[in-house]
């Protein structure tokens, strides 16, 4: 198996896994809960509380899986009114810039 098949596999498993608790954005019908490129992933969601459920499932898919998410190279970004003072988001223990 190659590299680049391994990262489709291993990324596959967490597309899976967020897409079966139907987290993420609805756009023209379709749910988008992440966008890939490379080894990277961007996950999509409307709320908070759902970006947060989702980043909970990406720290377990990725314990389970042996990996570890790098938080210095993990950002979030707020799009819409009042972003200013928000609660901060967590991958397992460690905050989110």
């Amino acid at each position: 198996m190659s590299y680049v098949s391994e990262i489709i596999e291993l990324l596959h498993y967490f597309i899976i896994n967020i897409r079966n608790q139907d987290l993420g954005c609805y756009v023209n019908r379709f749910l988008v809960s992440c966008i890939l490129y490379a080894n990277d992933m961007i996950q999509l969601s409307a709320s908070l509380s759902a970006l947060q459920e989702m980043l909970n499932i990406v720290s377990l898919t990725a314990k389970e899986l042996l990996l570890d998410f790098n938080v210095d190279k993990s950002h979030c970004i707020a799009f819409g009114l009042n972003v200013s003072n928000l609660p901060s988001l967590h991958i397992g223990s460690e905050t989110l810039k």
